[in-house]
C-alpha cells in the first residue's frame, strides 16, 4: 500500500507540474490558473487504474472504442502497442509507440473546456494486435481530474461541475458502442474531427 501510495502521489505530482507550466506559457493570472481547481486535499475523481485488455482472437474485439478521457489530463505508462490516436494532420488513426521510460499524456475534456478550447482533448482507442504469441495487455492510467465541485462550461455553453460532466460521461462509457456512437459525451464534443474516420 504505501508503494502504490508513492506511485499515485507521483503521477499526481507530474500532472500538476505540467498543469502549472501550461498555465505559464498561457500567461493565466492567479485565480484563473488551470491548476486552481485541483487542490490537493479536495474531493475529485482523480485515480489511478490497472487496465488489463483480454488477447484477442480473429473473432472477438477486445480493444477500447473511439473515445477521450474524462478529466483533465491523462498519464499512461505500458510497454505494450496497441493505443492508437486519431491524427489531426492525417486524420486517420496511427499506434502510438511505446518507448521504455516514457509515458504518453492525453489532453482530457475538462483542460479542453478550462482552457476556452484552447486544447483538443485526444481522441484515441485501443485497439487488438492479433500477433503470434500475443499476450493479454496491460497499462497503468493516473486520471487527474478537477475537484468535483469545480464549475466550468462544457459543451454548448452548457455549465456543470467536474462531478457532474464526470457521472455523465462514465455512465456513457458503460453503454454498448451502437449507443455511443450516437452521444457527444463520449467525444467531448471533439465529433467533426472524428467524423471522416
Amino acid at each position: 500500500m504505501e508503494e502504490f501510495t508513492r506511485f499515485n502521489d507521483t503521477c499526481r505530482s507530474i500532472t500538476i507540474e505540467l498543469l502549472k507550466h501550461l498555465s505559464d506559457n498561457l500567461g493565466l493570472s492567479e485565480g484563473k490558473r488551470l491548476e486552481d481547481g485541483h487542490r490537493e486535499g479536495h474531493a475529485s475523481n482523480s485515480c489511478l487504474n490497472l487496465i488489463r485488455y483480454e488477447r484477442g482472437t480473429d473473432s472477438q474485439y477486445f480493444g477500447l472504442n473511439k473515445h477521450t478521457d474524462n478529466g483533465t489530463l491523462t498519464l499512461l505508462l505500458t510497454d505494450q502497442w496497441g493505443l492508437q490516436v486519431l491524427s489531426k494532420e492525417t486524420e486517420k488513426w496511427e499506434f502510438v509507440e511505446p518507448k521504455p521510460g516514457h509515458a504518453v499524456i492525453n489532453v482530457a475534456d475538462t483542460l479542453r473546456f478550462l482552457s476556452g478550447l484552447q486544447f483538443r482533448s485526444a481522441v484515441h482507442r485501443a485497439e487488438p494486435i492479433w500477433e503470434e504469441g500475443q499476450t493479454h495487455r496491460f497499462s497503468f492510467g493516473y486520471f487527474l481530474r478537477a475537484e468535483d465541485e469545480h464549475v466550468f462550461p462544457t459543451l454548448n455553453g452548457e455549465v456543470m461541475t467536474a462531478k457532474e460532466w464526470h457521472d455523465r460521461k462514465y455512465t456513457n462509457y458503460q453503454a454498448p458502442h451502437s449507443v455511443q456512437n450516437k452521444n457527444h459525451i463520449l467525444l467531448g464534443g471533439m465529433e467533426q474531427l472524428v467524423a471522416t474516420s
